[in-house]
């Protein structure tokens, strides 16, 4: 029975990156944990042990913080940073066919000084998470999925759900 190798991928996982805007005032930040996934022509990496079309882990941390540098405004919301991210992996490393970049963004407050915003001191926020999911392969296709997590809401009156979609197991009243 031969061994056939399957779908595989390889990445970094959880790159910090904080970029501070100091090009506006006030300034701005950009915090995110970005992880990489690349799918390719790795065959022979796993199958002979050649890793001449291995990019290692390293060098991947390094384009996310490099990109995180040198992106300009894209590097200002997830989506585009992801989407520079994934363009650039699959672009411009030929053996990259695909490339899924996870982004988690923090938000951060700015404080007060003498009632007024301060142009550079922030607190970060720790309600919810911004997330965006990107996907980009050497056919052109393109996929964005935005999101956040662990919001919470809590709405105490004035709340109503009317004219749904109804069928046998639906249980609430309009």
């Amino acid at each position: 029975m031969a061994v056939v190798l399957g779908h595989n991928q390889y990445g970094k996982a959880e790159t910090r990156v904080v970029r501070v805007f100091r090009d506006t005032d006030p300034h701005e930040i950009a915090d995110y944990n970005v992880s990489v996934a690349l799918v390719g022509d790795f065959s022979d990496v796993h199958l002979t042990g050649d890793n001449r079309k291995c990019l290692t882990t390293d060098a991947t941390k390094n384009t996310v913080n490099a990109f995180a540098k040198e992106a300009g405004d894209a590097v200002r919301q997830p989506e585009s940073f992801g989407i520079a991210l994934a363009k650039h992996f699959v672009d411009d490393v030929p053996q990259v066919s695909r490339c899924r970049i996870a982004l988690e963004a923090y938000p951060w407050d700015r404080l007060s000084h003498n009632g007024s915003p301060h142009p550079h001191a922030f607190a970060r926020r720790g309600s919810y998470v911004r997330t965006a999911t990107v996907t980009y392969d050497d056919n052109g296709q393109l996929w964005v999925v935005s999101g956040v997590h662990d919001l919470v809401v809590l709405k105490t009156t004035d709340s109503e759900f009317h004219t749904f979609y109804q069928e046998r197991y639906t249980t609430l009243r309009p």
